[in-house]
């Protein structure tokens, strides 16, 4: 079966032909189109025709070619197919005469060792605890005249933030950031005490 050409079916954008050739045609490989690339380069050629060029079809010279008469004269020299010898210090194991095999005896397996089952001895039976005695309930205590301070004194609320009688007076401590009232002597003879909201001038030599 002859080549067709799928120009018309590749090319269904519509390209110049010449430019989809050159373009597409040149790097196609469908065997079956005219315009592909298979079967025209030399590799292609050398490929896909050995058989008939080396084997089925091979060119022969004619036997009136004066080249024919030199070539027939010769005389081949026929190749001896040998096993190359060796020069080597190994030797074939295979090769070598080996003693037949000593059947040997497996070593003898100990029989396991059981251990003796272990025995768990009964749980001791536990001591029987005797419920203790209730108590009676309490019975009320009367008012006398031999426990009443004691009573007065346990049932007495405790009052927090007073003062015992009989207790000295605190003395007060003066901190030493605190500012003189007003009235008060100052310190020293040459201080100045201004009252609050007073004004004052400040400046070189007038002691204020």
């Amino acid at each position: 079966m002859g080549k067709q050409d799928h120009i018309a079916t590749c090319n269904n954008l519509k390209i110049a032909e010449q430019d989809f050739a050159r373009v597409w045609c040149a790097r196609c490989i469908q065997a079956e189109c005219a315009r592909s690339l298979p079967f025209e380069s030399l590799f292609d050629a050398r490929t896909h025709t050995w058989r008939d060029r080396l084997f089925e079809d091979v060119p022969r010279l004619d036997p009136n070619d004066p080249r024919h008469k030199d070539i027939s004269a010769k005389r081949f020299v026929e190749v001896q197919l040998r096993t190359p010898e060796i020069r080597s210090p190994w030797i074939d194991p295979s090769a070598s005469e080996q003693p037949a095999p000593v059947a040997t005896k497996p070593p003898e397996v100990p029989a396991p060792v059981v251990a003796p089952p272990i025995v768990v001895p009964p749980a001791a039976p536990q001591p029987v605890v005797a419920a203790a005695p209730v108590a009676p309930a309490s019975t009320p205590v009367r008012v006398s005249s031999e426990n009443a301070k004691e009573l007065a004194l346990g049932n007495t609320r405790v009052a927090q933030g007073r003062m015992l009688a009989g207790a000295p007076a605190p003395v007060p401590v003066k901190d030493a950031w605190d500012s003189p009232t007003s009235g008060a002597a100052p310190a020293k003879t040459d201080e100045v005490i201004v009252a609050p909201g007073a004004r004052v001038r400040l400046g070189r030599g007038t002691g204020v």
